[in-house]
């Protein structure tokens, strides 16, 4: 017997509608999240390939004005759906993901120099360390023995991989950006060694930006995909 509870209908007449699901940087969303109702967020533009977001030139606040998003396919084939929800309860399908994207800023200014540091040092904060009375009896120290020897090689990989901790996945992206644009390939462990990041968290980003060589004369090397190494100066302004 299925003990599924149905919490009610959900209105799926605009289920075929296409989104374009985009991930905007945190700096750009705290902006948007604190605008009043009529505020003017800015501009978009489309074309097949890409969206491009434009703030108004009268924000004050002090975060690059020019956004590039390359749009792709979802890389599963697992459907994603919008929903709402209205002040009734009621539930609503308001369109089928068709293409995701990951917002850029088009020219890396010093503004967003000064974001990015600031991002970087605020991931970098370590959680404090509390000392222990080692006379207190909550625990035992035993002496080291030659028996964990094997298992501290065995695992070394993964203890180094602690000491690595994980920084904002916006701030993980920049250092990435920032490795290609000294070259065009990148091994993984260049790559680690520049974003000092745990091996598993870091392949994960990368598996969604780059291309993973393996074989030819670049092999087992990284590659940013087409969509995230194209000219981000490139592109007019929009029409008033």
């Amino acid at each position: 017997e299925d003990d599924t509870t149905l919490v009610g209908e959900i209105n799926i007449d605009s289920v075929s509608n296409p989104v374009c699901l985009v991930k905007i940087p945190d700096f750009l969303a705290e902006v948007w999240k604190k605008a009043l109702p009529d505020q003017d967020l800015g501009k978009i533009s489309f074309s097949a390939q890409e969206m491009k977001i434009y703030l108004p030139n009268t924000e004050v606040t002090q975060i690059p004005k020019e956004y590039i998003v390359p749009l792709t396919q979802p890389g599963d084939n697992t459907p994603m759906f919008i929903f709402s929800e209205n002040e009734d309860g009621v539930l609503s399908m308001e369109g089928t993901i068709t293409q995701k994207g990951l917002a850029k800023p088009v020219e890396l200014d010093s503004k967003y120099r000064k974001i990015f540091q600031q991002r970087q040092q605020k991931s970098s904060i370590r959680n404090s360390v509390k000392p222990v009375d080692i006379n207190s009896g909550a625990f035992q120290i035993r002496p080291y023995s030659a028996l964990n020897t094997k298992y501290r090689k065995a695992n070394s990989a993964n203890l180094t991989d602690i000491k690595r901790e994980r920084i904002a996945r916006d701030v993980l992206i920049d250092l990435i950006f920032e490795a290609f644009e000294k070259s065009n390939y990148c091994t993984l462990q260049e790559l680690m060694n520049h974003t000092n990041q745990p091996t598993v968290y870091l392949k994960e980003t990368l598996n969604e930006l780059c291309i993973h060589h393996k074989r030819g004369p670049n092999k087992s090397k990284y590659e940013l995909k087409p969509e995230y190494k194209k000219n981000r100066k490139e592109g007019s302004q929009p029409e008033s």
